[in-house]
Formats: C-alpha cells, structure tokens, sequence
C-alpha cells in the first residue's frame, strides 16, 4: 500500500527576490542554488525571468522542508531538474545524500508541483512512504 509521508506547500512573492538580486544576489545564490541550479540562473537574461527562477526555487525547497519535516536541509544540495517532456523532479548532490540517509529513502518518492501567476510563486511536495502493512 501507498501513504503519504509528507506534504509540504509554499509561496512566495516574485518581486521580494528583485531586492535579493539588487543587494546581495552572489550571496544569496551561494546559499541557496546547487551547482546546477547556479549554471542556470546565469544563462538567464531578463531580471523578470530570474526573480521567477529563485522564487520557484525557494518555495520548492521550502515546500520540501516541510515534507520532510527536516529544518536543516541545507538548500544549496538539492535542485530541480526535468525530464525530457518537462516534468520536474528533485535531486539531491551525491555527497549530501550519502551522509544524510535519511534523503535515501525519499529521493525517488518525491512528487513535485511548481508554477507561478503574477506576483507569486507556489511550489507543492508530496512525499510518498510505501509501507506493506500486511
């Protein structure tokens, strides 16, 4: 049998990660983008385009973050990716996953839902926990 072992949801507002980019935006990724994620981040041109990126990116880890329960996910060892017709998923860097067991279990239980309208950005995660009861 399937059960949810974890529901996580989070928005935010697109315009507050203008003031992050302005200010402190090397820091700010450092922290909070894998590897990856910053490869990314850098191709994008429009400032509009990388508010979005980041505010989709912190609601997600947000959102998994309450998933899991765990407040010390360190951010910047997980990132989204998506598979060839564009559905996202998350990963987890190879080294953290090694010594956070934990993140073993889930890593492929993990069901993900991003988008943002306007001003917002809201990520949504479920964590699926497969259990034989009987």
């Amino acid at each position: 049998m399937n059960f949810i072992k974890g529901v996580g949801v989070d928005i935010s507002k697109i315009p507050r990660f203008k003031r992050i980019i302005e200010s402190h935006e090397a820091s700010f990724i450092r922290k909070m983008l894998h590897e990856y994620e910053i490869k990314e981040y850098h191709e994008i041109k429009l400032i509009e385009n990388k508010m979005k990126y980041l505010a989709s990116r912190w609601s997600l880890k947000e959102a998994l973050v309450k998933a899991t329960g765990n407040k010390s996910l360190v951010f910047s060892k997980v990132y989204l990716e998506k598979n060839k017709e564009g559905k996202p998923f998350v990963k987890f860097d190879k080294k953290y996953l090694e010594e956070n067991n934990q993140y073993k279990d889930i890593s492929d239980k993990i069901h993900i839902s991003i988008s943002h309208e306007d001003d917002h950005a809201i990520a949504f995660v479920i964590i699926e926990n497969t259990n034989n009861l009987i």
